[in-house]
């Protein structure tokens, strides 16, 4: 399959939006982006709350938040032919997408979608929900995703509870607003631009009701491994093609490389590959005794649209200082 990775940004994209400039959100200062204003913004203000949310789902990929893309191959081998819905014990749906797979049962499913809400109306009891990226639930009331997710101009000067996560079917989906939205500490650009330590922790005002995903603890992958990744994104190549965030798209990839800070896994044009919307989402691999563990989340790609020759950086959950930063959430 193709599922293509929400705000996996481009190195160019990093270094033009990274600035120097703290806030603090939650009391936790992180760096921020700060981009152009986004003409989605102008045009969302002219529309009313249901077109909004119809418009949405088609534009917020490609105004929202930096462009971005990632990707791999993947050989058969045992661990290749599994099928990536089964790994997290969820049904598939169908074959549509190429070399990949649409999963069923969302509604129970740990890999959610990661939304902001637009400021309410007086008469609204909530505003209109605007998806931006994929997040896994690693513990009832905690998700994990991207940074970058929340860096957005547009977005950055938003609160917490101006977040949260829609879980099931679009036309069921429950909404659980965040309290706390948490970057790690050193998030910040690597010397060769890619953004380091891209991991944020969301702490939800209510359970999720969710199956959950462990996270790492130590050293587990290793380059040629086959991983699973999963998200709400891009199902096609090209730089225009819109998300929908409707279905979980899943696949699977094999591990180019191993570094300090990332995982890399690189797409030549065949196989399963992240983009647009998957920003957020997990890499999974299987320990030794079957269980799947998230590894990595989506960070940055090299290819916009996410075309052959495209290479994913995955934050790395094996350096320490996340890992035991996840768990402080945990425990």
């Amino acid at each position: 399959m193709r599922i293509f990775g929400l705000l996996r940004c481009t190195e160019d994209a990093v270094k033009a939006a990274l600035t120097t400039k703290w806030h603090k959100d939650s009391g936790n200062p992180h760096k921020r982006y700060n981009h152009p204003k986004s003409t989605a913004i102008i045009m969302i203000n002219r529309l009313n709350r249901l077109q909004t949310l119809t418009v949405l789902l088609t534009i917020a990929s490609t105004f929202w938040l930096a462009g971005c893309s990632s990707g791999s191959d993947s050989e058969e081998e045992p661990s290749a032919k599994l099928e990536a819905c089964s790994v997290i014990n969820l049904l598939q749906k169908s074959q549509r997408v190429i070399n990949g797979q649409s999963c069923s049962q969302i509604d129970q499913a740990p890999i959610v979608r990661v939304v902001a809400e637009k400021p309410r109306r007086d008469s609204e009891e909530q505003g209109a929900l605007i998806p931006i990226c994929s997040g896994t639930v690693i513990n009832n009331r905690v998700v994990l995703t991207a940074a970058h997710c929340f860096l957005e101009s547009n977005i950055a000067q938003l609160g917490a509870s101006d977040f949260g996560v829609l879980i099931g079917e679009s036309s069921q989906a429950r909404y659980i607003r965040a309290s706390e939205v948490r970057s790690h500490p050193n998030l910040g650009t690597t010397r060769d631009g890619r953004l380091g330590f891209d991991v944020a922790a969301m702490l939800l005002e209510s359970d999720s009701n969710t199956t959950r995903l462990s996270t790492v603890q130590g050293e587990l992958t290793r380059e040629g491994d086959i991983g699973y990744v999963y998200g709400y994104g891009q199902t096609e190549i090209g730089t225009s093609v819109s998300v929908n965030f409707a279905s979980l798209e899943a696949g699977n990839m094999r591990v180019s490389s191993v570094e300090s800070d990332f995982i890399i896994v690189k797409f030549e044009g065949s196989g399963t590959n992240v983009c647009n919307g998957d920003s957020g989402g997990p890499l999974v691999i299987l320990a030794s005794n079957n269980t799947p563990v998230v590894v990595g989340v989506v960070s940055s790609g090299t290819v916009p649209g996410c075309d052959t020759g495209d290479t994913t950086s995955f934050t790395n959950l094996e350096r320490s200082e996340i890992t035991n930063w996840i768990n402080s959430f945990l425990n």
